[in-house]
């Protein structure tokens, strides 16, 4: 549709607003409920792969760091 193949930006952005959804459907729309369907989501999957939160609030996915070479992305660990 944009010419160009979408990016990781755009798979996040998916999942955010599939994980917002999802959430806004427990709640039953109050605010607060809301707050709790997120912080209770221990299993998304999603186009960026399965995530969660821990108790503190945290995304449970590990993370990983890359640094950009010759216009790509590569994983540190690489």
């Amino acid at each position: 549709r944009y010419g160009r193949d979408p990016d990781s930006f755009a798979a996040h952005a998916y999942d955010t607003v599939r994980l917002l959804e999802s959430a806004w459907r427990q709640a039953h729309g109050s605010r607060d409920s809301l707050r709790e369907a997120l912080a209770r989501t221990r299993l998304f999957r999603g186009a960026t792969g399965s995530m969660g939160f821990d108790e503190t609030g945290n995304d449970t996915r590990l993370v990983r760091l890359a640094v950009c070479r010759n216009g790509s992305l590569v994983r540190i660990d690489e």
